[in-house]
């Protein structure tokens, strides 16, 4: 309901993200993209997949916090984008 005589807005805090709960580590070059895979592994977790400023895309496992597929998809140049298909496919750019 309206009430004329009563001002909306938006309310603007401060406000801390929270810790991390794990930190994957293996990129040598700064992580430019990151998207979830549209497949889980054989015992249903998400698998995450990060490209970075070298150009290298990791497959990573959610459930034991490794990298399970590395490769140098664009060599030297940064992978901006990640677009994952059905099948096991990846798009990068």
């Amino acid at each position: 309901s309206r009430n004329p005589g009563r001002r909306h807005g938006v309310c603007v805090s401060h406000m801390q993200a929270p810790p991390p709960t794990t930190v994957l580590r293996g990129h040598r070059s700064e992580v430019t993209s990151v998207r979830f895979a549209p497949w889980a592994d054989a015992r249903g977790q998400p698998t995450l997949l990060s490209g970075s400023g070298d150009g290298e895309l990791r497959a990573w496992s959610l459930r034991t916090h490794r990298s399970v597929v590395t490769l140098a998809a664009h060599s030297g140049k940064a992978l901006i984008g990640i677009h994952a298909l059905g099948g096991g496919r990846i798009i990068t750019q």
